[in-house]
Protein backbone atom coordinates (compact mmCIF):
# COMPACT_ATOMS: atom_id res chain seq x y z
CA UNK A 1 0.00 0.00 0.00
CA UNK A 2 1.14 3.59 -0.58
CA UNK A 3 0.97 6.27 2.11
CA UNK A 4 -2.66 7.09 1.43
CA UNK A 5 -3.85 3.51 1.47
CA UNK A 6 -4.41 3.09 -2.24
CA UNK A 7 -3.10 -0.23 -3.46
CA UNK A 8 -3.51 0.51 -7.18
CA UNK A 9 -2.53 4.14 -7.79
CA UNK A 10 0.64 6.22 -7.53
CA UNK A 11 1.53 8.30 -4.49
CA UNK A 12 1.68 11.48 -6.60
CA UNK A 13 0.19 12.48 -9.96
CA UNK A 14 -2.56 9.97 -9.39
CA UNK A 15 -5.37 12.35 -10.44
CA UNK A 16 -6.09 12.09 -14.18
CA UNK A 17 -8.26 15.24 -14.04
CA UNK A 18 -6.58 18.60 -14.72
CA UNK A 19 -7.69 21.63 -12.69
CA UNK A 20 -9.99 19.54 -10.52
CA UNK A 21 -9.87 22.21 -7.80
CA UNK A 22 -11.15 24.84 -10.27
CA UNK A 23 -8.26 27.19 -9.47
CA UNK A 24 -7.40 28.24 -13.06
CA UNK A 25 -9.76 30.27 -15.27
CA UNK A 26 -7.56 31.65 -18.07
CA UNK A 27 -10.40 32.56 -20.42
CA UNK A 28 -12.63 34.33 -17.89
CA UNK A 29 -14.71 33.65 -14.80
CA UNK A 30 -18.31 34.00 -15.99
CA UNK A 31 -20.58 33.45 -18.97
CA UNK A 32 -24.04 34.89 -18.51
CA UNK A 33 -25.62 32.61 -21.10
CA UNK A 34 -23.64 29.54 -22.10
CA UNK A 35 -23.34 28.58 -25.76
CA UNK A 36 -22.06 25.24 -27.00
CA UNK A 37 -18.33 24.64 -26.67
CA UNK A 38 -17.53 27.44 -24.20
CA UNK A 39 -14.69 26.90 -21.72
CA UNK A 40 -14.57 28.71 -18.38
CA UNK A 41 -12.68 26.81 -15.71
CA UNK A 42 -9.67 25.47 -17.58
CA UNK A 43 -10.23 22.06 -19.19
CA UNK A 44 -14.00 22.04 -18.47
CA UNK A 45 -16.12 22.50 -21.59
CA UNK A 46 -19.76 23.59 -21.53
CA UNK A 47 -21.85 21.65 -24.05
CA UNK A 48 -25.43 22.26 -25.08
CA UNK A 49 -27.74 21.81 -28.04
CA UNK A 50 -29.89 24.58 -26.55
CA UNK A 51 -27.84 27.77 -26.24
CA UNK A 52 -28.75 30.07 -23.39
CA UNK A 53 -30.38 27.53 -21.08
CA UNK A 54 -27.81 27.98 -18.31
CA UNK A 55 -24.94 30.17 -17.18
CA UNK A 56 -21.59 29.24 -15.64
CA UNK A 57 -19.48 31.18 -13.14
CA UNK A 58 -16.46 30.92 -10.91
CA UNK A 59 -17.65 30.79 -7.30
CA UNK A 60 -15.77 31.27 -4.04
CA UNK A 61 -18.40 29.10 -2.38
CA UNK A 62 -16.37 25.93 -1.94
CA UNK A 63 -15.69 23.31 0.73
CA UNK A 64 -12.85 23.92 3.17
CA UNK A 65 -9.45 23.56 1.50
CA UNK A 66 -10.61 24.55 -2.00
CA UNK A 67 -10.32 28.04 -3.55
CA UNK A 68 -13.18 27.92 -6.05
CA UNK A 69 -15.98 25.89 -7.50
CA UNK A 70 -17.68 25.84 -10.89
CA UNK A 71 -21.24 27.12 -10.47
CA UNK A 72 -24.01 26.24 -12.93
CA UNK A 73 -27.32 28.15 -12.83
CA UNK A 74 -30.43 27.25 -14.85
CA UNK A 75 -31.87 30.23 -16.74
CA UNK A 76 -35.38 28.89 -17.20
CA UNK A 77 -37.85 26.04 -16.74
CA UNK A 78 -36.93 24.17 -19.89
CA UNK A 79 -37.96 20.75 -21.16
CA UNK A 80 -35.26 19.14 -23.29
CA UNK A 81 -36.23 17.23 -26.42
CA UNK A 82 -35.37 13.54 -26.64
CA UNK A 83 -32.20 14.29 -28.60
CA UNK A 84 -31.00 17.27 -26.55
CA UNK A 85 -27.56 17.30 -24.95
CA UNK A 86 -26.90 19.59 -21.99
CA UNK A 87 -23.80 18.86 -19.93
CA UNK A 88 -20.26 19.91 -19.08
CA UNK A 89 -17.22 17.69 -19.26
CA UNK A 90 -13.47 17.24 -19.27
CA UNK A 91 -11.75 15.28 -22.03
CA UNK A 92 -8.68 13.42 -20.75
CA UNK A 93 -5.74 12.83 -23.07
CA UNK A 94 -4.91 9.31 -24.21
CA UNK A 95 -1.34 9.48 -22.82
CA UNK A 96 -2.89 9.95 -19.36
CA UNK A 97 -5.43 7.12 -19.63
CA UNK A 98 -3.04 4.40 -20.87
CA UNK A 99 -2.78 2.80 -17.38
CA UNK A 100 -6.53 2.06 -17.46
CA UNK A 101 -6.03 -0.56 -20.21
CA UNK A 102 -9.62 -0.06 -21.35
CA UNK A 103 -10.70 -2.29 -24.20
CA UNK A 104 -8.55 -5.17 -22.93
CA UNK A 105 -9.00 -8.05 -20.52
CA UNK A 106 -6.77 -6.15 -18.07
CA UNK A 107 -9.04 -3.09 -17.81
CA UNK A 108 -8.64 -1.43 -14.42
CA UNK A 109 -11.21 -0.24 -11.91
CA UNK A 110 -11.19 3.51 -11.25
CA UNK A 111 -12.85 5.76 -8.69
CA UNK A 112 -14.32 9.17 -9.43
CA UNK A 113 -14.62 11.51 -6.44
CA UNK A 114 -15.79 15.11 -6.13
CA UNK A 115 -17.47 17.69 -3.91
CA UNK A 116 -20.90 18.87 -5.03
CA UNK A 117 -23.83 20.95 -3.83
CA UNK A 118 -27.15 21.66 -5.48
CA UNK A 119 -30.43 23.42 -4.86
CA UNK A 120 -32.16 20.25 -6.07
CA UNK A 121 -32.16 17.11 -3.91
CA UNK A 122 -32.41 13.64 -5.39
CA UNK A 123 -30.56 11.61 -8.00
CA UNK A 124 -28.10 13.42 -10.27
CA UNK A 125 -25.92 11.85 -12.94
CA UNK A 126 -23.17 11.84 -15.49
CA UNK A 127 -21.11 9.38 -17.51
CA UNK A 128 -17.72 8.31 -18.78
CA UNK A 129 -17.50 7.65 -22.51
CA UNK A 130 -14.90 6.90 -25.18
CA UNK A 131 -13.72 9.04 -28.06
CA UNK A 132 -15.89 7.20 -30.60
CA UNK A 133 -18.92 7.84 -28.34
CA UNK A 134 -20.05 4.23 -28.70
CA UNK A 135 -19.06 3.05 -25.20
CA UNK A 136 -20.25 4.74 -22.01
CA UNK A 137 -20.80 4.15 -18.32
CA UNK A 138 -23.65 6.27 -16.91
CA UNK A 139 -23.33 6.94 -13.18
CA UNK A 140 -25.59 8.46 -10.55
CA UNK A 141 -25.11 10.12 -7.20
CA UNK A 142 -27.55 11.46 -4.62
CA UNK A 143 -27.88 14.99 -3.27
CA UNK A 144 -29.18 14.33 0.23
CA UNK A 145 -29.55 17.91 1.47
CA UNK A 146 -30.07 21.01 -0.67
CA UNK A 147 -27.45 23.78 -0.71
CA UNK A 148 -24.99 21.69 1.30
CA UNK A 149 -21.53 20.52 0.22
CA UNK A 150 -21.37 16.73 -0.03
CA UNK A 151 -18.49 14.41 -0.96
CA UNK A 152 -19.24 11.69 -3.50
CA UNK A 153 -17.29 8.65 -4.69
CA UNK A 154 -18.23 6.44 -7.63
CA UNK A 155 -16.38 3.22 -8.42
CA UNK A 156 -16.32 2.23 -12.09
CA UNK A 157 -15.19 -1.19 -13.28
CA UNK A 158 -12.93 -1.15 -16.33
CA UNK A 159 -14.36 -1.64 -19.80
CA UNK A 160 -12.91 -4.83 -21.30
CA UNK A 161 -14.47 -4.25 -24.73
CA UNK A 162 -14.91 -1.38 -27.14
CA UNK A 163 -12.34 0.84 -28.84
CA UNK A 164 -10.36 3.19 -26.61
CA UNK A 165 -7.59 5.59 -27.60
CA UNK A 166 -4.18 4.43 -26.37
CA UNK A 167 -0.86 6.25 -26.01
CA UNK A 168 -1.68 9.21 -28.27
CA UNK A 169 -2.58 12.86 -27.77
CA UNK A 170 -6.20 12.13 -28.70
CA UNK A 171 -9.21 11.77 -26.39
CA UNK A 172 -8.62 8.90 -23.96
CA UNK A 173 -11.99 9.37 -22.27
CA UNK A 174 -14.57 12.05 -21.54
CA UNK A 175 -15.82 12.66 -18.00
CA UNK A 176 -19.34 14.13 -18.01
CA UNK A 177 -21.76 15.83 -15.60
CA UNK A 178 -25.26 15.89 -17.06
CA UNK A 179 -27.54 18.91 -16.61
CA UNK A 180 -30.67 17.67 -18.36
CA UNK A 181 -29.95 15.85 -21.61
CA UNK A 182 -32.88 14.25 -23.44
CA UNK A 183 -34.11 10.69 -23.07
CA UNK A 184 -32.09 9.41 -26.05
CA UNK A 185 -28.88 10.42 -24.29
CA UNK A 186 -29.39 8.84 -20.89
CA UNK A 187 -29.19 5.20 -19.80
CA UNK A 188 -29.15 2.80 -16.88
CA UNK A 189 -26.56 3.72 -14.26
CA UNK A 190 -23.82 1.34 -13.17
CA UNK A 191 -23.13 -0.64 -16.35
CA UNK A 192 -21.18 -0.22 -19.59
CA UNK A 193 -23.29 0.40 -22.66
CA UNK A 194 -22.63 0.28 -26.39
CA UNK A 195 -23.72 3.89 -26.88
CA UNK A 196 -22.46 7.34 -25.97
CA UNK A 197 -24.79 8.12 -23.05
CA UNK A 198 -24.45 11.34 -21.05
CA UNK A 199 -26.32 10.59 -17.85
CA UNK A 200 -28.46 8.19 -15.84
CA UNK A 201 -32.13 7.32 -16.17
CA UNK A 202 -34.27 9.00 -13.49
CA UNK A 203 -31.87 11.81 -12.67
CA UNK A 204 -32.81 15.39 -11.81
CA UNK A 205 -32.78 17.87 -14.71
CA UNK A 206 -31.08 21.07 -13.56
CA UNK A 207 -32.29 23.05 -16.60
CA UNK A 208 -35.92 22.17 -15.92
CA UNK A 209 -36.06 24.37 -12.80
CA UNK A 210 -35.53 28.11 -13.18
CA UNK A 211 -32.70 29.28 -10.92
CA UNK A 212 -31.57 25.77 -9.97
CA UNK A 213 -27.87 25.55 -9.14
CA UNK A 214 -25.10 22.97 -9.18
CA UNK A 215 -21.59 23.59 -7.76
CA UNK A 216 -18.62 21.28 -8.37
CA UNK A 217 -15.00 21.13 -7.19
CA UNK A 218 -12.38 18.68 -5.94
CA UNK A 219 -12.76 16.41 -8.96
CA UNK A 220 -10.47 13.38 -8.99
CA UNK A 221 -10.30 10.27 -11.19
CA UNK A 222 -7.79 7.65 -10.12
CA UNK A 223 -6.94 3.98 -10.28
CA UNK A 224 -8.30 1.83 -7.47
CA UNK A 225 -10.13 3.27 -4.50
CA UNK A 226 -10.67 6.91 -3.54
CA UNK A 227 -7.91 8.86 -1.81
CA UNK A 228 -7.91 12.45 -0.50
CA UNK A 229 -7.86 15.06 -3.25
CA UNK A 230 -4.38 15.65 -4.67
CA UNK A 231 -3.62 19.37 -4.27
CA UNK A 232 -0.84 20.09 -6.75
CA UNK A 233 1.22 23.33 -6.59
CA UNK A 234 -0.54 26.16 -8.41
CA UNK A 235 2.33 26.54 -10.92
CA UNK A 236 2.30 22.83 -11.71
CA UNK A 237 -1.46 22.81 -12.26
CA UNK A 238 -1.27 25.92 -14.46
CA UNK A 239 1.43 24.30 -16.60
CA UNK A 240 -0.84 21.26 -17.03
CA UNK A 241 -3.65 23.58 -18.20
CA UNK A 242 -1.32 25.42 -20.59
CA UNK A 243 -0.61 22.19 -22.47
CA UNK A 244 -4.14 22.73 -23.85
CA UNK A 245 -4.66 26.50 -23.67
CA UNK A 246 -2.34 29.47 -23.19
CA UNK A 247 -3.87 32.95 -22.88
CA UNK A 248 -1.80 36.09 -23.44
CA UNK A 249 -3.20 39.38 -22.16
CA UNK A 250 -6.53 40.06 -20.52
CA UNK A 251 -5.75 43.13 -18.41
CA UNK A 252 -2.87 45.56 -19.09
CA UNK A 253 -0.72 45.82 -22.22
CA UNK A 254 1.17 42.55 -22.69
CA UNK A 255 4.29 41.95 -24.76
CA UNK A 256 3.57 39.40 -27.47
CA UNK A 257 7.04 39.21 -28.98
CA UNK A 258 9.28 40.25 -31.83
CA UNK A 259 9.11 39.34 -35.47
CA UNK A 260 9.32 40.77 -38.96
CA UNK A 261 7.16 42.11 -41.75
CA UNK A 262 6.31 39.30 -44.16
CA UNK A 263 4.87 41.78 -46.66
CA UNK A 264 4.25 45.51 -46.31
CA UNK A 265 1.13 44.78 -44.23
CA UNK A 266 1.47 41.19 -42.94
CA UNK A 267 3.62 40.22 -39.96
CA UNK A 268 5.29 37.11 -38.59
CA UNK A 269 5.55 37.06 -34.79
CA UNK A 270 7.55 34.42 -32.91
CA UNK A 271 5.92 33.32 -29.65
CA UNK A 272 7.66 31.14 -27.09
CA UNK A 273 5.22 28.95 -25.16
CA UNK A 274 5.59 28.27 -21.42
CA UNK A 275 5.14 24.50 -21.86
CA UNK A 276 4.93 22.06 -24.73
CA UNK A 277 1.40 22.10 -26.08
CA UNK A 278 -0.56 18.99 -27.02
CA UNK A 279 0.03 19.56 -30.75
CA UNK A 280 1.83 21.85 -33.19
CA UNK A 281 -1.09 23.60 -34.92
CA UNK A 282 -3.15 25.35 -32.23
CA UNK A 283 -6.11 27.57 -32.97
CA UNK A 284 -5.44 31.28 -32.41
CA UNK A 285 -8.41 33.34 -31.28
CA UNK A 286 -8.00 37.10 -30.71
CA UNK A 287 -10.42 38.74 -28.27
CA UNK A 288 -10.57 42.49 -29.01
CA UNK A 289 -10.83 45.19 -26.37
CA UNK A 290 -13.42 47.96 -26.32
CA UNK A 291 -11.92 49.63 -29.42
CA UNK A 292 -12.37 46.48 -31.52
CA UNK A 293 -8.60 45.91 -31.75
CA UNK A 294 -6.32 43.42 -30.05
CA UNK A 295 -2.82 43.94 -31.52
CA UNK A 296 -0.34 46.83 -31.69
CA UNK A 297 2.42 46.36 -34.29
CA UNK A 298 5.47 48.59 -33.93
CA UNK A 299 7.76 49.20 -36.91
CA UNK A 300 10.48 51.49 -35.62
CA UNK A 301 8.91 53.93 -33.16
CA UNK A 302 5.47 53.91 -34.79
CA UNK A 303 2.72 51.51 -33.79
CA UNK A 304 -0.50 50.67 -35.57
CA UNK A 305 -3.59 49.12 -33.98
CA UNK A 306 -5.00 46.02 -35.62
CA UNK A 307 -7.85 43.53 -35.36
CA UNK A 308 -6.18 41.14 -37.83
CA UNK A 309 -7.10 37.46 -37.61
CA UNK A 310 -3.99 35.41 -36.80
CA UNK A 311 -3.04 31.93 -37.95
CA UNK A 312 -0.17 29.53 -37.26
CA UNK A 313 2.61 29.95 -39.82
CA UNK A 314 4.99 27.38 -38.38
CA UNK A 315 4.92 25.54 -35.10
CA UNK A 316 6.55 23.14 -32.74
CA UNK A 317 5.14 22.21 -29.38
CA UNK A 318 7.28 24.77 -27.50
CA UNK A 319 6.86 27.76 -29.84
CA UNK A 320 4.78 29.02 -32.74
CA UNK A 321 5.10 31.62 -35.48
CA UNK A 322 1.96 33.70 -35.64
CA UNK A 323 1.10 35.05 -39.10
CA UNK A 324 -1.35 37.93 -39.39
CA UNK A 325 -2.41 39.66 -42.61
CA UNK A 326 -3.52 43.31 -42.68
CA UNK A 327 -1.79 43.76 -39.35
CA UNK A 328 0.12 46.94 -40.16
CA UNK A 329 -0.98 50.14 -41.88
CA UNK A 330 1.39 52.72 -40.40
CA UNK A 331 3.39 55.29 -42.31
CA UNK A 332 6.76 54.15 -40.94
CA UNK A 333 8.93 51.85 -43.07
CA UNK A 334 7.12 48.56 -43.47
CA UNK A 335 8.97 46.73 -46.23
CA UNK A 336 9.17 42.96 -46.12
CA UNK A 337 11.84 41.92 -43.64
CA UNK A 338 11.56 45.00 -41.41
CA UNK A 339 11.81 44.18 -37.71
CA UNK A 340 8.63 44.55 -35.65
CA UNK A 341 7.66 44.48 -31.99
CA UNK A 342 4.11 43.51 -31.05
CA UNK A 343 1.91 44.02 -28.01
CA UNK A 344 -1.51 42.70 -26.98
CA UNK A 345 -3.61 45.75 -26.13
CA UNK A 346 -4.99 46.43 -22.65
CA UNK A 347 -8.28 44.61 -22.22
CA UNK A 348 -7.63 42.32 -25.20
CA UNK A 349 -6.25 38.79 -25.24
CA UNK A 350 -4.99 36.08 -27.57
CA UNK A 351 -6.20 32.55 -26.85
CA UNK A 352 -3.82 29.84 -28.10
CA UNK A 353 -5.67 26.52 -27.88
CA UNK A 354 -4.88 22.85 -28.43
CA UNK A 355 -7.94 21.51 -26.62
CA UNK A 356 -9.09 17.96 -27.16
Amino acid sequence: LDQVGNSDGALSNRNMVTNGSMQHWQRGISNTSVNDGVYLADRFSMRTSNNGWYRADQSTDAPEGFPYSLKITSLGSNTPSSGAYIFFSQKIEGFNTVPLAYGTASAKTVTLSFYVRSSLAGTHGGAIRNNAQNRSYPFSYTINAIDTWEYKTITIVGDTTGTWVGATNGIGLELIWNLGSGSNNIGTAGAWQSAGKLGATGEVNIVSTNGATLYLTGVQLELGTATPFEHRPISEELAACQRYTYVIGGSGVTTLGGGSMYTSTAVNIDISLPVQMRGVSPSLTPVPNGTGNWLNVYVGATGTLSNATPQVGEGVQASIRLYATNAHSGSSPSAAGAAVWCMVLAGAKLIISEEL
